[in-house]
């Protein structure tokens, strides 16, 4: 009898384990925590100090613009939980945590095909017994998150929302907002925009739009890449309106882009963010100078992708593709002067240069022919192209229109490759150090006709990006214009993607891993010496 009870209480506790087991298996992380387990031959992992910190760490998940009960927050703060349960529900909510703050919730080439980037593969059973050992869970998971100083800034930006959003009053539906307009919705705008001007704050109630509101309005305008007029016009407006659930979904989808990147960009890397017209160079990890920049337009959007810098070309031809080509060949059609005036040169099918004058239009059609623009001041890629050759033709180059930089703050004009300002300071800084390529000797060169190619003997990465929420001044972010509408297909795969089962999530994690890695970069197309045809 009593070898009877002995028996039926084994099996009771038995019993208790399989269910614990089953209630967590299969929720979250059913495959990490396995093989955590069987590492440890089931012994319990968490004291008291390192489940408290866990806990914590879940309930801030949403400062990474990640909801806590994705994770079981209240169910790890039950105090009735068994102590085997328990074990096992906080090695579970580490794991999925530690995955999507690490990973990010949507695979990148789902919302942008030609993504090149692959992630840092991380063990992150490896990263959680080590956090055991030196009880520092927190610190571990916090260390798996982007450490760019971008993303820090979007984090503190997600904290002051929280403590901001009761206190603001949009301006609501209205008239335009100018010098001398009046009423309460100038009294909101005012308290709106004491942000970036303190002083607006001491302004009386009921003062009219006066020049210092009209100043802070043209830099509300400037940072959010807007047309700095000064008057509160219907997109500015909603700029101003965004609500804080808007804000705070903003500030996520661009939390999870920088969750996509690898923590090396590169010793030496170009980081352009297309929404920000906004063109970086970085080295050994610090920011070395800002270049304005023109993208594309909606129709030819450019697209976000990476790339290697190899080589660059003074005074460069324009192999225009056929797509852009097609224009210009007409203008030439209707008179062949067009084309020494404009300089350019009509080539056939076999890349031969044809006199204009002795085409016979009656007989050839305007796809018989292509065109290229030879260096000069008219040249629609200016003075310099740098080139990182990719599938794309999309390069970053001069322009001939260089004071549109000044004229204009919205600046998706080209047919798709990147514009910038300043390009013999940015050559003079990919050219650092290499031999026989000073500043004084580019001026020499780029003063010539002569198209010259450069081997960079450093290559520089090259990141194309689309952020639309971004570092400002004193440390607060400001909120860019969707340009291309990406942020509705990234925010609806993100919130798509807080529906899936964690489970799910892990194992397309670990399916999908020898996929990510294998992934192939942008590579260079072509030989030395081809020239591909490049929009501009």
């Amino acid at each position: 009898m009593r070898r009877f009870s002995a028996m039926c209480v084994l099996f009771l506790v038995l019993g208790l384990a399989a269910e614990a087991r089953a209630q967590i298996r299969g929720e979250l992380a059913p495959v990490g925590v396995a093989e955590f387990y069987a590492q440890r031959r089931d012994a319990p992992a968490w004291n008291a100090e390192s489940y408290a910190e866990l806990v914590a760490a879940v309930g801030d998940a949403w400062m990474h613009g990640l909801p806590p009960e994705r994770y079981g927050h209240e169910r790890l703060s039950d105090p009735s939980l068994t102590p085997f349960l328990r074990d096992r529900l906080a090695t579970d909510a580490y794991l999925a945590l530690a995955g999507d703050l690490h990973y990010g919730l949507v695979d990148p080439r789902s919302v942008e095909p030609e993504w090149t980037l692959r992630q840092d593969r991380v063990d992150l059973i490896d990263r959680l017994r080590t956090a055991l050992a030196t009880g520092e869970v927190r610190a571990s998971l916090e260390a798996l998150a982007p450490q760019f100083p971008e993303y820090a800034a979007l984090r503190r930006e997600r904290v002051l929302l929280g403590l901001e959003a009761r206190d603001r009053l949009p301006l609501g539906e209205g008239e335009d907002l100018a010098l001398s307009s009046a009423g309460d919705r100038v009294d909101r705008l005012r308290a709106r925009l004491s942000e970036i001007d303190p002083a607006l704050s001491l302004v009386p109630a009921g003062r009219p739009f006066d020049a210092a509101l009209e100043r802070a309005v043209r830099q509300f305008q400037r940072d959010a890449r807007l047309e700095p007029t000064g008057a509160v016009d219907a997109l500015t407006r909603r700029a101003l309106d965004r609500s804080p659930e808007d804000r705070a979904a903003i500030l996520a989808i661009n939390m999870e882009r920088w969750r996509w990147m690898p923590a090396d960009l590169g010793r030496r890397n170009i980081r352009v963010n297309v929404a920000d017209y906004r063109l970086e160079t970085w080295e050994d990890g610090e920011l070395v100078a800002i270049h304005e920049a023109m993208a594309g337009r909606t129709s030819a959007a450019t697209p976000a992708f990476s790339a290697t810098m190899s080589y660059l070309v003074f005074n460069p031809w324009w192999e225009t593709p056929i797509s852009l080509g097609r224009g210009t060949l007409r203008s030439i059609q209707r008179n062949p002067n067009y084309a020494s005036w404009a300089g350019y040169q009509v080539l056939d099918r076999s890349g031969y240069r044809v006199d204009p004058h002795s085409i016979d239009w009656s007989t050839r059609e305007i796809s018989d022919f292509r065109v290229r623009q030879r260096p000069g001041a008219g040249n629609a890629l200016g003075e310099v192209k740098f080139m990182f050759p990719n599938r794309h033709n999309i390069y970053i180059h001069d322009t001939p229109d260089r004071d549109n930089f000044d004229l204009t703050n919205r600046r998706a004009v080209s047919s798709g490759c990147v514009r910038v300002q300043n390009p013999f300071e940015l050559a003079e800084w990919v050219l650092e150090g290499q031999e026989g390529w000073t500043r004084e000797e580019i001026d020499t060169v780029t003063a010539g006709s002569r198209a010259t190619r450069v081997n960079i003997d450093d290559p520089v990465e090259v990141h194309i990006l689309y952020f639309t929420a971004a570092s400002g001044a004193y440390g607060r972010v400001r909120y860019l214009d969707d340009l291309y509408g990406r942020d509705r297909r990234l925010r609806a795969a993100f919130e798509q993607g807080l529906t899936v089962p964690l489970a799910q999530m892990e194992a397309r994690r670990t399916g999908t891993a020898a996929t990510l890695e294998d992934r192939p970069v942008a590579g260079h197309h072509g030989q030395g010496g081809r020239t591909a045809a490049m929009r501009h």
